[in-house]
């Protein structure tokens, strides 16, 4: 009964969000066209950090926010499954959004870098959302990252200069 709950709810997730799963599949497979390897590699990458970003903010975020969430919290399935359905439902829906078209360009390396990159990002954003009620909250792993990489890099000499004013005072 359980196990029919967690199918019911990927299948739920698939039905709502095939069209945007497909508009990232086939932008992915367009990818493979692109004759320069680093514009063709980016565009993956981009492509990839925002679908990992969209399908757990539409999958769960958006179900809270439209009141969805608590007519799937009165059904006869334990809150647990429910949860453990949104996770799988994610996670088939970035395994098969990465494996299939980046599995063409023939580098394991990559592939696997790509799964890592997909399934973490996924991964935290849905976990926020789960534990943060907020709308926005699947923004806070975007905003870590972004807190990481503020301002301008240093240069050596700019470094330099301020660590002899350091040691003149």
């Amino acid at each position: 009964m359980r196990w029919q709950g967690i199918l019911a709810m990927m299948k739920k997730d698939w039905t709502e969000r095939g069209k945007a799963f497909l508009t990232f599949w086939v932008a992915l497979f367009a990818l493979l066209f692109v004759p320069d390897e680093q514009w063709k590699l980016g565009g993956m990458a981009v492509i990839i950090v925002t679908a990992a970003f969209f399908y757990p903010y539409y999958s769960f975020t958006m179900e809270v926010s439209r009141g969805t969430m608590s007519m799937l919290l009165g059904l006869p399935i334990p809150p647990m499954y429910i949860l453990l359905g949104k996770f799988a439902s994610l996670y088939s829906m970035c395994l098969i959004t990465v494996n299939i078209p980046c599995a063409l360009l023939f580098d394991a390396h990559l592939l696997y870098l790509y799964n890592a990159e997909m399934l973490f990002i996924a991964t935290i954003t849905l976990a926020c959302s789960v534990i943060y009620e907020h709308p926005l909250a699947p923004l806070l792993p975007v905003g870590a990252i972004l807190w990481r990489f503020k301002g301008r890099p240093r240069s050596r000499s700019s470094s330099r200069m301020s660590s002899r004013r350091l040691r003149s005072r």
